[in-house]
């Protein structure tokens, strides 16, 4: 049996993931028919009064029935629908760990990724960002526009004049890996480039977005016809997501306590609509809408009730922020911190990144548990 599931974001700003108007984006799958889809959209316009030729989840949301209608929706439509809800300047930090740090550490990065090295690294960047702090405000522009080169642009890359004075003990090692680093960066951002030496859409968060929730709802309900939204960034990968036909084995990715299916089975290549003539889509947009704006207003009253609604929904790789990584009266994140500070020294005098490795965070675990002259206190 193939099942019809229809995609659409809310809150895209393409490769901008500092835009700070628009701090979330969310991709939504929802498994439905066209016909039932049309049918719950009139039982919509009928129960809630609703006019105009489409339903927008950003006309409807703040409106005195706005609860009401996405509880009506998420119990209606249940585990038929997956959203990948993601914080895009918290996605943006995840992202320089993935092209500054992965190329110099490919051949074993599995090893810190199990460790959420990576999610100390983001962490890091980003509490400082939100406090402020200029050296983190530097690192991130300038990684940004580094993602973003356009045409004929000289290649941009991180320099001596962003290792300032008052870096953070968390920011400066970051900066001084990274341009110790650089030869491997560059290569991989190369690599990344068009003829014309631009890259795009590699920030953008739609592709990472649609795969997660297409393996989420594939996983549940097999074989799937989808139906996107239109979407510049996805009508450019459309031939990765082709690779998906006729896939029926269930892939999954194994990291730690993890276990995400990476595959899908897609009845043919997915096709694009336009949401005015898709009541599908229609759905799939107040989902979107709903999650990116309830989000943003996660402190007011209505936002907080509207994301316990949409909660049970989200998808596990949602992008969120969590200072648990960063937490160091934790263990974990204390060895990864002398991680990322070993990785960094080793960059600086040009021994193996790798070697060793693992012993060497035993022995920091050894002297975490006892002590000793790290100068932790019981």
């Amino acid at each position: 049996m193939v099942t019809t599931v229809f995609c659409d974001d809310a809150g895209f700003t393409g490769d901008n993931l500092l835009n700070p108007d628009q701090p979330f984006f969310a991709y939504s799958a929802v498994a439905i028919e066209p016909d039932q889809a049309t049918a719950l959209v009139q039982e919509l316009r009928d129960r809630f009064g609703l006019k105009g030729q489409e339903l927008k989840g950003s006309a409807l949301y703040g409106r005195s029935y706005s609860l009401e209608l996405i509880a009506f929706l998420a119990t209606m439509l249940g585990d038929r629908v997956s959203i990948a809800l993601n914080h895009k300047l918290y996605s943006l930090c995840c992202k320089l760990f993935e092209y500054v740090y992965e190329p110099s550490i490919a051949s074993n990065s599995r090893f810190f990724y199990e460790r959420g090295t990576h999610f100390y690294v983001a962490m890091a960047l980003f509490a400082y960002l939100s406090t402020g702090d200029a050296a983190a405000d530097d690192v991130a522009k300038r990684f940004e526009a580094i993602m973003r080169r356009r045409a004929g642009q000289p290649q941009l890359y991180f320099d001596a004049s962003l290792t300032a004075a008052d870096a953070s003990d968390a920011i400066d090692p970051i900066i001084r890996f990274a341009i110790a680093q650089k030869d491997q960066a560059m290569q991989e951002l190369d690599g990344l480039a068009g003829d014309d030496g631009r890259i795009r859409w590699v920030l953008d968060l739609s592709l990472s977005s649609a795969r997660s929730v297409l393996a989420t709802v594939g996983e549940r309900l097999g074989e799937i016809d989808v139906v996107l939204d239109e979407s510049k960034p996805l009508e450019s990968f459309i031939d990765f997501l082709s690779v998906f036909v006729g896939f029926t084995e269930t892939v999954y990715m194994e990291l730690g306590p993890r276990r995400r299916p990476m595959t899908f089975n897609l009845h043919r290549t997915p096709r694009f609509g336009a949401s005015k003539s898709e009541p599908g889509l229609q759905i799939a947009d107040l989902f979107a809408s709903f999650a990116a704006l309830a989000a943003r207003d996660r402190h007011t009253p209505e936002g907080a009730a509207i994301l316990g609604v949409l909660f049970p929904l989200l998808d596990a790789d949602t992008i969120f922020p969590d200072y648990d990584a960063i937490d160091l009266t934790q263990k974990s994140a204390v060895m990864n911190m002398c991680l990322v500070a070993e990785l960094t020294r080793r960059a600086e005098t040009g021994e193996p990144l790798l070697d060793q490795m693992p012993n060497y965070l035993e022995t920091m675990a050894y002297l975490y548990d006892h002590r000793k002259p790290l100068g932790f206190e019981d």
